[in-house]
């Protein structure tokens, strides 16, 4: 049973304040993972965990087409798009669902959707239009055209994830200015999705010296020329979700397909204000989404370790009438709700409050669902709603409002993986050699999770962020990062 199906956490937070429909939203997506891991995902997932292990250049491409046979890749995106008109808070339902059977295969829907979020944070929404009918027109014609976001670089990982540490990192994505766009060279790493992707949004810098006052963001097809793949990356987990290296040899990007660039910003709001509030929503919406499969995960191992112990038997009774071992599995429980809660507690608050907090209020909500494609996606583009959303947003900055959800995105981040990989370690513990198997699932899913440790900021960094953005933020003299860095 997922927290969709029980009492939501909502009474704590903003959701009771949520439109009907999107709690509807948030039960039938769950309904839809669990359809999904039923007729696809559980025949399949160990198999191909192993296969992958073997021969890491192979692509799953039977399962991607089964999740794009069933619109996976476009019910989050805009109704006025062409898309399901679906909202972030359901795709924790369904992003749950799916990590409690693979964690691997989570990521592979949920990667998609950080590169639309990447886009949308930028406010530009004629790029947005352009991927996503894109998008919708590959689903429709039964071939799969997913979009990866691709930020971390060779020599700079955890450093990407925050604007105040983006100086200090060796960046080398140039993005040079030409005649109708940009010429984009460098290479980036572990990018989830990139041998499967279509699009690619990426990050680039005009100035290497000073990242975080360049960045550029462009939205990057596959068969641009200078474009190319490179290795996939052989992982200890998430198998199901191929890690690859892209490669941009004055990968010319014309000006149509440029989400974000300096030389057209305009504005009371400095670039660099602009570029780090970008980064600070597109963090507080993916967060969410790791801490909820984390949860998955979790729970995922509760249930093996419970079965186990419920079949396996000590001196003729099952070894869940042990105490000791009631207790353990207590604690395992206690880690998949403590996780989830985190989750929805960090995804409300960013849905509620955060820059596109208008479209879960109640009018905005239906008026996107009912209004006509023809009529919504002319007003969502143009050009002026681009300056109203910015100014929007940099009110959020003066409230501190994006502080807050920005704390609790990476406090769920943090404490749900971390309690998963607990979990995982008890299953290990209950279920001795059996759990260690590679028919076992635990061992599994604990290489699977681990990696969730990792991406959107390793969980060291998102403790401080934690401290920065909400313990310490306005503590005299005390700073963050060092380099007097202040909170």
């Amino acid at each position: 049973m997922s927290i969709a199906d029980e009492l939501l956490p909502f009474g704590f937070t903003e959701g009771a304040k949520l439109p009907s429909g999107v709690l509807e939203e948030i039960r039938e997506a769950a309904r839809l993972a669990r359809e999904f891991n039923r007729d696809v995902v559980r025949p399949r997932a160990h198999d191909l965990d192993r296969l992958v292990q073997g021969q890491p250049e192979h692509l799953p491409w039977d399962l991607v087409k089964a999740a794009g046979d069933r619109g996976f890749y476009s019910l989050w995106l805009p109704r006025a798009f062409g898309g399901g008109g679906y909202g972030p808070l359901s795709m924790l339902a369904f992003s749950e669902e799916l990590a409690s059977e693979c964690l691997g295969v989570g990521n592979l829907i949920g990667a998609h959707y950080v590169g639309i979020a990447l886009i949308s944070a930028t406010f530009n929404m004629r790029v947005l239009r352009r991927v996503c009918e894109d998008v919708v027109a590959g689903e429709l014609a039964g071939k799969p055209r997913l979009v990866s976001t691709a930020i971390t670089e060779p020599d700079a990982g955890t450093d990407m994830e925050d604007v105040d540490l983006l100086d200090r990192g060796r960046v080398g994505c140039r993005a040079e200015r030409a005649e109708g766009g940009y010429r984009l060279s460098g290479t980036k790493m572990f990018i989830s999705n990139g041998h499967l992707s279509a699009w690619h949004v990426v990050t680039g810098y005009s100035n290497l010296a000073k990242p975080s006052e360049s960045v550029v963001i462009a939205a990057v097809p596959s068969s641009s020329k200078g474009f190319s793949l490179g290795r996939i990356e052989r992982k200890m987990g998430q198998n199901a979700c191929p890690a690859s290296v892209l490669n941009f040899d004055s990968c010319f990007v014309p000006d149509e397909l440029i989400c974000l660039e300096p030389s057209r910003h305009a504005g009371p709001i400095p670039y660099r204000q602009v570029c780090e509030m970008l980064s600070d929503d597109v963090l507080a919406m993916s967060r969410p989404g790791v801490a909820i499969m984390a949860a998955g995960a979790a729970k995922g191992a509760y249930r093996a370790a419970f079965e186990h112990c419920v079949k396996t038997r000590v001196d003729g009774v099952p070894l869940a009438s042990l105490e000791w071992v009631q207790t353990r599995l207590a604690e395992m429980w206690k880690n998949v709700k403590l996780g989830e809660y985190c989750a929805w507690e960090a995804g409300l608050r960013a849905s509620s409050r955060g820059p596109f907090r208008t479209m879960q209020q109640p009018l905005a909500y239906w008026l996107l669902k009912l209004l006509p494609a023809a009529i919504a996606a002319p007003l969502l583009s143009h050009p002026s709603g681009r300056a109203k959303m910015l100014a929007d947003r940099a009110a959020l900055r003066r409230s501190g409002a994006d502080r807050e959800y920005g704390s609790y995105s990476s406090l769920a981040k943090f404490a749900a993986t971390d309690l998963a990989v607990d979990s995982c370690r008890i299953a290990l513990e209950l279920m001795g050699h059996a759990g260690g198997r590679g028919d076992g699932r635990v061992e599994k899913i604990l290489r699977d999770v681990r990696l969730t440790q990792i991406y959107e900021g390793t969980n060291q960094l998102n403790r401080l962020n934690l401290f920065k953005q909400g313990l310490g933020h306005g503590a005299p003299g005390v700073s963050v990062f060092g380099e007097g860095s202040s909170c």
